[in-house]
């Protein structure tokens, strides 16, 4: 799996559609979780979080804008009436300006 390279300021958009039997489903909880590369990870749920929009049924999503350079890791969770999860990372790269 080959890591997505991004400078910091830009912006990319993360989504999850959720489904069950085929039929695109909402969890009972979404979760979006961001882990830096210092090992912090920074969680956000939606119905909390402003930042998670649901667009359809089963479909979540979230802006992240690159904020600083190394290896990042997102996970996206669903749980309860849909469980499934999927992680990848991104890469922040240094910037040549």
């Amino acid at each position: 799996m080959a890591a997505n390279s991004y400078v910091p300021g830009d912006g990319f958009q993360l989504q999850a559609t959720f489904t069950k039997n085929n039929v695109n489903t909402d969890p009972t909880t979404v979760t979006f979780k961001f882990k830096d590369p210092a090992g912090v990870i920074t969680t956000y749920v939606f119905g909390v979080d402003p930042e998670i929009v649901k667009s359809a049924v089963g479909t979540y999503y979230m802006d992240v804008t690159v904020s600083d350079e190394g290896q990042f890791w997102y996970r996206i969770e669903g749980t309860g009436a849909v469980i499934a999860a999927l992680e990848y990372p991104y890469i922040g790269i240094q910037s040549q300006f």
